[in-house]
């Protein structure tokens, strides 16, 4: 669905939960997190919402202030990104900042906050994200380039890329 068809299908009051849901989105933005899966209104319990790539939703009903969740969890909701990533960090999972050490100049400086339970998926997510083109994984462990080249073993938290590597370094 588009976003007009999308907009179309809002009541007056799922258009003002759509707008809290998105100045929340905006304050995630601005924090550098999570990128937009999907939207979504149920129509049944009135709830406007977008998940976000790791598995947390935002989300507003009636027009009310909107509120951050795991996807998983609906009765564990938040006011604020803070409490989500404090409950995420603390209870959940860890978060974790992806960079590239290495020659590539496509990823000189780079940077990505994701929230996962290890530095592997970690990696793993980010890389698969951004170097989809080379992410070929096998039922052992294994991640390969597209010319076959194994880049990343079972037991590393490293994925090889261009002469570096991208490593995860957990955030307290």
């Amino acid at each position: 669905m588009n976003i007009s068809e999308f907009l179309n299908k809002l009541g007056d009051s799922d258009l003002s939960s759509f707008i809290k849901v998105l100045q929340a989105y905006q304050e995630v933005r601005k924090k550098g997190f999570w990128q937009v899966e999907y939207c979504m209104v149920n129509h049944l319990n009135a709830k406007v919402f977008i998940e976000l790539e790791d598995n947390i939703s935002i989300a507003s009903q009636f027009g009310e202030d909107a509120l951050f969740s795991p996807i998983d969890e609906d009765d564990n909701e938040f006011p604020s990104l803070e409490e989500l990533i404090y409950y995420l960090k603390k209870v959940r999972t860890k978060m974790y900042k992806v960079t590239y050490k290495g020659n590539s100049t496509r990823f000189k400086d780079f940077e990505q906050i994701v929230v996962t339970p290890t530095e592997r998926m970690a990696v793993e997510r980010v890389y698969s994200k951004f170097c989809d083109e080379n992410y070929f994984f096998d039922h052992d462990g294994n991640i390969f380039d597209c010319d076959g080249n194994n880049i990343a073993t079972p037991e590393s938290n490293t994925i090889e890329y261009d002469g570096g590597y991208f490593i995860a370094e957990l955030i307290d």
